[in-house]
């Protein structure tokens, strides 16, 4: 009896979607909702309670998958009582998140420690890269990746693919699939001697394949096309001038930035290149955004990954252009990047839009919350090394690399709960100049969001008011992530539910590193059969 129950259950929450006699898809969903309406850092560690709205027993009101009103349940039940409703009595309801800098190419890369990024690279990633050529294959990683970033929460992503026109179709096809908004394009690089050279590009195919990948998608599912030069120091003027021309065309034709999606300054070796190789830009060194500046890609609708060793004049190119920034803390620790400055980027004195990255997951931690205790990480040791720092010399370190000032009230590298579920949410909108489409329970915006379970379970409901959200937080945070995600939704559509019939819960980590010793074998197999059959 107890599984007849389940399954009707199941049915009836999918079958309340139906449209009525309107043909107008109505469902109200009712549980405690949490999202951000400002930015943490504006308050002090005892007041970020004020940048979230909370509401313990609250109704939010869905039609053709926009929201049409959110609020206490006890206001709008009269009149939205009518619609067919979901209850979600022992969760707590957030906007889904937003993944700023994905590598979804990366799925089935084994975690890789104690080894340089140049050096991964080159020996690991790229290699596996290629195989994204065959389409069956790049559908297969795109499969994967979905399943899981769902599953963990995620309902907004920006991604690189790579230099094949497949891997970018497997990508978005799956995101038609899913109803899943995503931000991708055909990554750009042509320098011989950074890269094997089947996966090379030069700039005059670079072009024409991204205008043929942008007719082909225009107008399908959640899709916006970004403009990819993968690394500045893998790519030579002319693929950079092939970007200026796409960007340069999409300008005239839509009046608007276009999304441009790069990584930048990860090491010191790639920021030393990048001087190098483009002193012709101005005779001398020319950093990373000065370049991007100089091919005109640095605009509102920039995303600069990784972004480290950033200098304090780019950071301040960044902020006068604003463009945004993918923090990608795991990738950082990883592959020993070194450690983002939080701090400085955070700035609300000279700010620059910043999100949430999965970066180079490797298939490993997919959501960007998880990612983001790796973030708290990265905060701590800046706090303890510019604290160093600042006792030995106190001219070495601008104060605003400490914490910033607004009214008295600090900032800086910490990272609290709240400030994760700015990043992971509205402030990953905002970078993304989405905030009217997702990020927050906006009257107006898409219906994506996730419902997350207790963290210690029943016994964790306890009377929380808007004060009282930050432990609750902070709690989640060290909870892993198939105990927190129940269920997501997109566009007001459950497509996930953990334990039910449309679960695709993660895999374990066991279950992964098995299918990674396998991996090579697989692939080079497929690799055979798709030559055999050229060869046809």
């Amino acid at each position: 009896m107890k599984w007849i129950f389940f399954l009707l259950s199941i049915f009836c929450s999918n079958f309340v979607l139906a449209a009525g006699a309107d043909g107008v898809e109505r469902l109200t969903v009712r549980g405690m909702f949490i999202d951000c309406v400002d930015f943490p850092g504006k308050f002090s560690s005892d007041e970020e309670w004020e940048s979230v709205r909370f509401i313990a027993d609250g109704l939010m009101v869905i039609e053709n998958g926009v929201i049409v009103a959110i609020d206490e349940y006890a206001k709008l039940q009269k009149e939205y009582g009518g619609y067919p409703m979901v209850t979600y009595k022992d969760q707590v309801i957030l906007p889904g998140f937003i993944d700023m800098h994905a590598q979804f190419a990366h799925m089935h890369i084994p975690p890789v420690q104690a080894i340089s990024y140049e050096r991964w690279l080159k020996d690991v990633a790229l290699p596996e890269e290629v195989r994204l050529q065959d389409y069956e294959y790049a559908r297969e990683v795109a499969q994967e990746f979905f399943q899981l970033a769902i599953a963990a929460g995620t309902t907004t992503v920006q991604a690189m693919a790579t230099t094949s026109t497949q891997s970018v179709r497997a990508f978005f096809d799956e995101s038609i699939r899913w109803n899943m908004r995503v931000i991708s394009g055909l990554a750009g690089m042509d320098d011989d001697a950074r890269a094997p050279g089947q996966y090379l590009v030069d700039a005059d195919s670079f072009y024409a394949r991204s205008k043929g990948l942008m007719k082909e998608y225009e107008g399908k599912g959640r899709i916006d096309y970004a403009i990819s030069p993968y690394y500045l120091e893998g790519c030579s003027g002319n693929l950079l001038s092939a970007c200026r021309k796409l960007a340069e065309e999409y300008r005239l034709e839509t009046k608007s930035e276009p999304w441009v999606h790069t990584i930048i300054a990860q090491t010191p070796e790639a920021d030393y290149e990048v001087k190098k190789k483009f002193s012709f830009i101005k005779g001398e060194p020319a950093t990373a955004l000065e370049v991007l500046d100089h091919y005109q890609l640095l605009g509102e609708g920039f995303t600069g990954a990784q972004a480290i060793y950033l200098s304090n004049g780019s950071i301040d190119l960044l902020s006068q252009k604003g463009g945004s920034v993918a923090f990608c803390p795991r990738a950082n620790m990883k592959l020993g990047m070194g450690l983002f400055r939080l701090g400085e980027f955070s700035n609300v004195m000279l700010p620059v839009f910043l999100g949430m990255g999965s970066g180079m997951s490797c298939g490993e931690a997919i959501s960007v919350w998880d990612v983001g205790s790796s973030g708290i990480e990265v905060g701590m040791l800046n706090e303890l090394s510019y604290s160093l720092k600042w006792q030995e010399n106190r001219d070495l370190i601008p104060k605003t690399a400490i914490s910033f000032d607004v009214g008295g009230k600090k900032g800086g590298d910490a990272l609290s709960g709240y400030k994760i579920l700015y990043y992971s949410t509205l402030g990953g909108a905002k970078a993304l100049h989405l905030e009217n489409k997702v990020g927050s329970f906006r009257v107006g915006n898409e219906a994506d969001f996730v419902v997350w379970s207790m963290p210690g379970g029943k016994e964790e409901l306890r009377p929380y008011n808007r004060e009282s959200v930050g432990p609750l937080l902070n709690a989640f945070l060290s909870a892993n992530t198939d105990r927190k995600a129940f269920a997501t939704y997109l566009m007001g559509k459950r497509v996930f539910q953990k334990g039910g019939i449309n679960s695709v819960a993660p895999q374990t980590v066991t279950t992964r590193k098995e299918q990674w010793r396998q991996r090579g074998k697989i692939a080079d197999n497929k690799k055979v059969r798709s030559e055999r059959e050229a060869l046809k």
